[in-house]
């Protein structure tokens, strides 16, 4: 699984959101962006295989310039830190995106680690079998 970490402007989160991915999930590939040329670049290319993008939004105006990406985005797993003064119209508009996980600056690594995690083990169960009951028993553990 490979994962892109954007971060315009919350580069030391992203740093220390990083290294813990790597501690915690360590056969995770990731990548980073830290501008939205990059990201588009990145995301625009089916040859990157990111499976999952960790996108930190400061403010209105990098929602929105995410919303330019939105048809990039169809196939890939999305969790938006969002952090900013008007954080509840943040998250009304995040929404439209059809994020996974939508976190605060409150929100610990943790939760984000526990996100990727079922991601990944999700993503592992569909890899070992094409029957839909042995996948459902795989990612509830039984």
């Amino acid at each position: 699984m490979k994962i892109l970490i954007h971060a315009d402007t919350a580069k030391k989160e992203a740093a220390v959101l990083g290294a813990k991915i790597q501690n915690r999930l360590p056969g995770i590939r990731i990548t980073g962006s830290g501008s939205m040329a990059e990201l588009e670049g990145a995301v625009g290319r089916p040859l990157n295989n990111i499976d999952v993008l960790v996108i930190f939004i400061k403010d209105e105006r990098d929602l929105e310039n995410l919303f330019s990406l939105a048809s990039f985005l169809d196939n890939k797993k999305l969790i938006l830190m969002l952090s900013g003064p008007d954080s509840r119209r943040a998250v009304t508009r995040g929404l439209q995106l059809h994020p996974s996980f939508i976190g605060s600056a409150d929100t610990g690594e943790a939760e984000i680690l526990e996100v990727l995690e079922q991601i990944s083990r999700r993503r592992q169960a569909m890899k070992k079998t094409n029957n839909i009951s042995q996948y459902l028993d795989i990612i509830r553990g039984r």
